[in-house]
């Protein structure tokens, strides 16, 4: 990611003018610093350590949400928090700005702001969540805000009456838009649950209307039917090149196929190209990741060109009479259970060796069963991919309508103007020529209860 620095005074004054240039009738055009009081220097970062020993029920909140719990408060308000550094910044779907209510611990990743007479705390929160942050940040792979770039960001004002219509609709619309969410959550949980199912079946010769004969499957382990098993390549990250060899990682293994997006690539000599090479047919075996997941595999098809793969990846090559796709299916629903259970946990990671895998349990049907098998789960999960790709689309709709309502209220175009409501700008001269107050109190602990009387 390029380095993004911050903007001077000149041209937010140039922000500022173009963005009134542009305003509703009776709306105004102000800096964040306008508009809120500042209470950063009111923050207290405490480490989770330290957590650990002050147990309580008040809400410790970070960049972008309530992290934790602590037995002390610092505020006792409504109050904007605005993430400063750890904050999605360039994501437009996801949240940078949040409003918090009652008593609170706020750390040093979030700028506390209360909102003054001017402005509604979540009108001020919705609109802080469609701003372009990109002037304002600075930094590479971590962006941080800064409190006197983030004092310039210039902001649209409705009326105050307005800007409680705007939010009262905003909320109505999203809860509309949440209900979809989680009704499309419940049926992408319930397809997943569907899958494992079809998988756990097939494995234990259940799958109706196949008529197999699980008495005939022989037992063993999958190191008995492996031609060869061999773990991935190792580069540091920074080898990774724009040209070169596609290179699969643990990110492209996903609900038993191989997901090729994020594709990064390598540049290898012939002798680690043939070394390393996926072939059609081969099976792609995650060994470090987290608990629950780690062991997922999936089978290469024939069609995707040349491709190699990396460390925490393992390449497992099977004997003639084992069908590719049913061995990737019983890794996924018997083997990463297996793994779970048996997996080294380091750094909070679990990894998986060779000797586990071939000591993994593996009942083999006979080669006409597994091509039945395996035909049928296909079949079958084409429906579930068909419906997935379904809800996938509609959960992106409903991000893009998040945005949309959002822009449609700043502006000026969700709710009904009043020409009665005193404008922005009337409002925005009178508050400013009202002195702030900063309280700046020490942080405070909760009283514990006094022991009762003997």
């Amino acid at each position: 990611m390029p380095t993004i620095s911050s903007p001077s005074a000149l041209d937010n004054a140039g922000a500022l003018g173009s963005l009134e240039r542009g305003l509703p009738e009776g709306w105004a055009a102000a800096t964040l610093a306008d508009l809120v009081e500042i209470l950063d220097s009111r923050r207290v970062p405490v480490n989770a350590k330290e957590r650990e020993h002050r147990v309580g029920r008040i809400p410790y909140y970070g960049a972008t949400g309530q992290v934790g719990t602590i037995d002390g408060y610092l505020f006792d308000e409504e109050l904007v928090l605005l993430g400063e550094d750890g904050a999605p910044f360039l994501d437009g779907a996801k949240r940078k700005a949040y409003v918090i209510r009652g008593k609170s611990w706020v750390n040093n990743h979030a700028h506390v702001l209360r909102a003054r007479p001017c402005v509604n705390c979540l009108f001020l929160m919705h609109e802080l969540n469609v701003v372009d942050f990109r002037p304002w940040v600075s930094g590479t792979t971590r962006l941080k805000l800064p409190q006197a770039p983030m004092r310039q960001i210039p902001l649209r004002v409705a009326p105050l009456s307005e800007q409680k219509r705007i939010v009262e609709a905003v909320e109505a619309r999203f809860t509309r838009v949440e209900a979809a969410v989680a009704a499309l959550e419940r049926v992408r949980a319930k397809l997943k649950q569907y899958r494992a199912s079809v998988l756990r079946a097939a494995c234990e010769g259940r799958l109706a209307g196949l008529g197999l004969s699980p008495t005939k499957w022989t037992n063993g382990q999958l190191g008995g039917v492996l031609d060869s098993i061999k773990n991935g390549i190792y580069r540091p990250p920074n080898v990774y090149s724009e040209d070169g060899v596609t290179c699969l990682r643990m990110y492209n293994i996903y609900e038993g196929r191989l997901l090729m997006v994020d594709l990064k690539h390598m540049r290898l000599t012939p002798a680690e190209i043939d070394e390393y090479e996926l072939r059609p047919g081969d099976v792609l075996v995650n060994r470090v990741n987290s608990r629950g997941i780690v062991g997922k595999a999936a089978c290469v098809p024939d069609n995707l060109g040349l491709l190699v793969y990396e460390s925490k990846n393992m390449r497992l090559r099977f004997k003639d009479g084992v069908h590719p796709q049913f061995a990737t299916y019983w890794l996924n629903a018997i083997g990463i259970p297996h793994f779970a259970r048996n997996s080294q946990q380091v750094v909070g990671m679990a990894s998986i060796n060779q000797p586990q895998v071939r000591d993994l349990p593996f009942r083999l049907p006979p080669p006409d069963e597994q091509c039945r098998i395996v035909a049928e789960v296909e079949r079958r999960l084409s429906v579930t991919d068909e419906i997935t790709t379904e809800v996938d689309m509609g959960l992106r709709r409903c991000s893009r309508l998040r945005s949309s309502i959002l822009r449609r209220a700043f502006d000026g175009r969700l709710v009904p103007q009043n020409p009665n409501d005193e404008p922005a700008h009337a409002l925005l001269a009178r508050i400013s020529s009202q002195p702030q107050v900063i309280e700046s109190p020490h942080p405070r602990r909760l009283r514990r209860p006094a022991a009762p009387a003997s």
